[in-house]
Order: C-alpha cells, then structure tokens, then sequence
C-alpha cells in the first residue's frame, strides 16, 4: 500500500527547544513522517578538522570575499545529511531548518504532497518560505512559480530524491553555504509562502552577532570581477569559465528575472 505521509526532516539545534513550534504543529500528526536530526554544530575551523569533515571554501573565499565560517560550514554539513535521507527515499519530503514556522499545517501537506508527487522523478525543489525575505511579494494563490535562478534561503524547501541526491552530491565536501550549491537542479516558490523564517523569540545560529552579511564588495572589487579581470587573476584552479559566468552574472539575471515575473504574476492575479 502507498504510504502517503509526507517525509518531513527537522533540523535541530541541539540544546534548545527552537523547533518546538514545529513539533507542536505536525508531530503525532498521521500525514507525516517526522524525522530529528541534530545539527552539526561547529564553533571552530580546527573542530571541523578534528570531526574530519571535508571541506574547501576557495571558491566561496573568491566569490564572496570572505572566508566561509565554521557555523555556515556545519550548516551545510546539516543540509548534505537531511538531504541524504531524503534521496534515500521512494517519494522525496520536505527539509525544515527548526526556526521555519508552519502556518497553515492543512495547505503545508498539500502543497508539499502535491508538488513531490507532480515532480516525481524530476530534480526539482520548493521553497516553502518567502519569496525574498519579504511579505511584499506574496499573494493569495494555490501553487507556485517556476524560478529562472534560485530561492534566497533553505529555510523549508520540498524535494524530489533526485534534487535531493544531486544537491548532496555538489556540496560534499562542502564547497559553499547551504543554500544553495550548483548542481542543475530546477527551482520553484510558493505564491503564497507556507512557512514563515523564525519568530521573536529565535536568532540565527550562523550569524549571532550579524556581521556575516555579505556586506558586498566595493566599486573597484566589483568592477574587477565584471571585467573578467579576475577571471584571468588570482582565481583558484577550481574556478571554471561556466562558474565564474554563472556567479558573476547569470546568477544576477536570474535573480532579477525571478522578481520581475514575480511581480507581473502577482499583478496579474490581482486583475483577475
């Protein structure tokens, strides 16, 4: 007989009670099939060693200009296992990071559902959670949008066994931030988001003190990597053209794209 709960993996703080929301919401619930996992939490760069996880962070060190922390690489570390246990499975589900809050649980199993099992087969992923950081691009509609790049966070996102193995398999080691490593996968997000990023009681576990923030490169950095000039300087080995294409500009255009559909759609279903 087909099982038709939804595989639902929560990522948890160890220590804490921030995924109790979640818990209080879904568990003991019969539509789905709740999974704990304990994140990996790393305070240092030297205990990710000592744990022997495998990372290299010189392409993310060339494109953000920073070095990748010890808390993004355990994040990432967090995502590649929930990942994994989803590709493992017949059907694919859904990756909760424990400060997503649900808020409707009904529509959150249907769209998920509905999603997996209209992308059965396909290396597809939803994001359950917010447009772009922001209540303004969302409207009351069932479904979702098919994006030209990505979605801004990995927060709550369904996928197929498929998204799910390919995007484990692209960060593993971990090459960059959960969210959301090049692997070829095809993206969506929700009209009208199922799940909401934190509450006033939670703070981020990556960036505590919030100055992690991609603050961005200044005119001269910028314009270093727009003219190709550090295409041909100063890039690691592993920097290829197709990767250097894809950050410094079709990932840009896709992100804009995605905005702009977003706002016609949106516009369109007001004039309907």
């Amino acid at each position: 007989m087909k099982d038709l709960r939804l595989l639902v993996v929560v990522i948890e703080t160890p220590g804490t009670t921030r995924s109790q929301p979640i818990l209080n919401a879904i568990e003991g619930d019969s539509r789905f099939r709740l999974i704990h996992l304990e994140a990996c939490m790393l305070s240092s760069i030297n205990e990710a060693r000592i744990n022997d996880i495998k990372f290299d962070s010189a392409n993310f060190s060339f494109f953000q200009a920073r070095t990748m922390s010890p808390q993004e690489i355990g994040c990432a570390v967090s995502h590649n296992w929930a990942r994994k246990l989803i590709s493992d499975s017949e059907f694919g589900g859904v990756i909760l990071e424990d400060d997503a809050r649900i808020v409707n649980v009904s529509r959150f199993y249907f769209e998920a559902h509905s999603f997996l099992e209209s992308e059965l087969g396909r290396a597809s992923v939803l994001s359950l959670n917010q447009f772009r950081s922001s209540a303004d691009y969302g409207f009351q509609r069932i479904g979702y949008q098919k994006l030209f790049g990505k979605p801004e966070l990995a927060v709550a996102y369904a996928l197929t066994p498929l998204a799910a193995s390919m995007l484990e398999e692209s960060n593993n080691p971990v090459v960059t931030v959960s969210d959301w490593p090049q692997s070829g996968v095809q993206y969506f997000s929700m009209f009208d988001e199922t799940v909401l990023h934190g509450d006033d009681e939670t703070i981020s576990t990556i960036d505590v003190s919030g100055t992690l923030k991609r603050n961005g490169l200044n005119m001269w950095k910028t314009l270093f990597r727009v003219s190709f000039i550090g295409y041909f300087f100063k890039k690691p080995q592993s920097v290829s053209f197709k990767l250097y294409l894809n950050e410094i500009y079709i990932s840009r255009i896709t992100w804009r794209l995605d905005v702009l559909n977003r706002r016609l759609l949106r516009f369109m279903s007001n004039e309907i």
